[in-house]
């Protein structure tokens, strides 16, 4: 008796030894991707094996409940980010001027479109990519460049959520291979200590920070006691920081709170 041939579990076979630790909800997912068409099913699964996102192959990226278009070359949301974002809804009230910094694809500011009704929300990123692809999940919020506190001058705002990139540059090469090798390097060089890209704002923080402002900022646990002093110097003295950890999520936000 000759035995069933099935090609589906031929493809969740390939993705587990792979390493998938959920390979038949990838397979669901890549099989929607690619509708009826088995043959590019089959290519899906081939670049998924060999390592590429799966986010950058269905298109979409899941973040605290919400379905964010994502790209190739853009960076793919981390659940560790939700932390950041909760926090920032907790300080905002409807008719507050909130600044994502850092945006990427949006979903800090996403999260907040959501949860805090009546926030005017911007978001700012310095990569061309990221920001088309912000645009299409912010409908609504002003997306724009920026790359330092001198390109929004002008501007003032209650609370800033801030995450930049922070991995030393000499630890990318421990990092995964699908954050290492497929995501952007821009979206996770922080330079020798990962704090540079907070330097390049910090300084500039008390003219976009309003009066009795909060700013918000994702680091490393290890990061904290250098870059709490870079907020403090930032704050001339005018301001108390806080730090929030969520051991669950593997999350550290520095909050700064200014007088």
């Amino acid at each position: 008796m000759t035995g069933h041939h099935d090609p589906r579990a031929e493809l969740i076979t390939a993705l587990r030894e792979s390493g998938s630790v959920f390979a038949a909800d990838e397979l669901a997912a890549l099989a929607q991707a690619a509708g009826d068409d088995e043959s590019r099913l089959r290519a899906l699964v081939d670049r998924r094996v060999t390592g590429e996102p799966i986010q950058y192959l269905v298109g979409y990226a899941d973040f605290a409940g919400l379905r964010l278009r994502i790209e190739p070359g853009v960076f793919i949301p981390r659940p560790r980010t939700e932390l950041l974002a909760r926090l920032a809804v907790d300080r905002l009230v409807a008719g507050d001027a909130f600044l994502d910094i850092g945006c990427g694809a949006g979903p800090v500011a996403a999260y907040i479109t959501r949860h805090a009704p009546g926030v005017v929300v911007t978001a700012v990123d310095r990569d061309d990519r990221s920001l088309a692809v912000a645009r299409r999940n912010l409908p609504g919020c002003e997306v724009r460049c920026a790359a330092s506190a001198a390109d929004l001058t002008g501007s003032r705002f209650r609370v800033i959520a801030a995450n930049l990139p922070y991995v030393p540059t000499g630890a990318i090469a421990l990092m995964p291979y699908e954050a290492r090798e497929c995501e952007p390097r821009g979206s996770v060089d922080g330079g020798a200590d990962g704090l540079d890209p907070l330097r390049c704002w910090a300084d500039g923080l008390p003219g976009i920070l309003a009066e009795q402002g909060i700013f918000l900022l994702e680091v490393a646990r290890d990061q904290v006691p250098t870059a709490t002093e870079l907020l403090r110097t930032a704050a001339v003295g005018r301001g108390e920081t806080v730090v929030h950890r969520d051991a669950e999520l593997d999350a550290t936000v520095i909050e700064l709170i200014t007088r």
